[in-house]
């Protein structure tokens, strides 16, 4: 049965005929096919998620990046206080 054709004629048209069958019209209006279709940036739809977790993927690295050259330069700066602090003991 068409959809469409039964909604038409609940208006008390006969001579309209819709060219999609039920499931095609279910789908168009289902709330996935809405998420999909729409294209703004930032949005739900899957390809824009996937941009954005790849983004977000490659600062997380750069983060860790940082944090790790970071922990090394302290690492550093802590044996050469303690280097000075034996060196001036010492005297």
């Amino acid at each position: 049965m068409w959809l469409f054709g039964e909604a038409w004629e609940a208006f008390g048209k006969t001579s309209a005929r819709l060219s999609l069958a039920e499931p095609q019209f279910r789908r168009a209006f289902s709330g996935e096919n809405m998420v999909d279709s729409a294209k703004p940036i930032r949005g739900p739809q899957r390809a824009e998620v996937v941009r954005m977790l790849a983004a977000e993927k490659m600062r997380l690295a750069a983060d860790r990046d940082w944090l790790a050259e970071t922990r090394r330069g302290l690492g550093e700066a802590d044996r050469m206080r303690e280097m000075g602090m034996v060196r001036l003991l010492e005297r």
